[in-house]
């Protein structure tokens, strides 16, 4: 998102910008429309099945992002009312600063491979989604969560408007009170129904559209 609050935009903006392009794609719809670039709707593909159960990965919540853009101190009060309440949790938290890690959260000064944390995703319970500041749309915690039949706590308010939104299974905050921590811990049997919507074949597809 062109708007997000991450310090590696300043370069990212500067180099589209400067450079002629026949035509940009974007995930981001606030994007398109400020730039007037194409919106690609909604793409998401995972090789990595639901399937595989592991009780060693099994958490109530999980938690998987980089340290920047404005949410740093929300993802830290988040895991602080984790552990208050009792949830069993786990915090991969990417950052180039030097933090102390505990238990539940572990901190990273390099990018993890995602087959590495798709098993943590596979056997929680409830997947987490802090977007940063000025972000306007998902990011893959939502896809997974629709894709792996989990529950999703965000802060992403725009969720309401996308495919597969069910209030029953996807829960809103903007600050830690405001989340029901018994509900991450309850484990309940969801179906979103998903039969691949979100399949890379339909940029595809557009791609080939647009350039014919």
């Amino acid at each position: 998102s062109m708007n997000a609050s991450s310090p590696s935009l300043i370069d990212a903006k500067r180099y589209i910008m400067q450079t002629p392009w026949n035509l940009i794609y974007t995930y981001d719809i606030e994007d398109a429309k400020q730039y007037g670039w194409r919106w690609l709707g909604y793409s998401y593909f995972s090789s990595y099945f639901p399937h595989n159960v592991n009780s060693n990965m099994q958490t109530d919540a999980y938690f998987i992002g980089a340290f920047k853009g404005g949410r740093e101190q929300l993802i830290l009060d988040v895991a602080k009312e984790m552990q208050l309440h009792d949830v069993n949790y786990k915090f991969d938290i990417l950052s180039k600063e030097k933090h102390i890690s505990t238990k539940s959260v572990k901190f990273h000064n390099k990018y993890i491979k995602y087959h590495r944390i798709q098993p943590f995703i596979s056997n929680t319970n409830c997947i987490i989604e802090i977007l940063q500041q000025n972000q306007h749309c998902q990011s893959y915690r939502f896809f997974e969560a629709v894709y792996y039949n989990k529950k999703l706590i965000t802060n992403n308010h725009n969720i309401i408007n996308y495919p597969f939104y069910d209030q029953r299974h996807m829960k809103i905050f903007d600050t830690p009170d405001q989340i029901d921590y018994d509900w991450i811990k309850e484990k309940e049997n969801i179906q979103y129904g998903y039969q691949n919507e979100f399949s890379p074949i339909n940029l595809l597809n557009m791609i080939k559209s647009d350039i014919l």
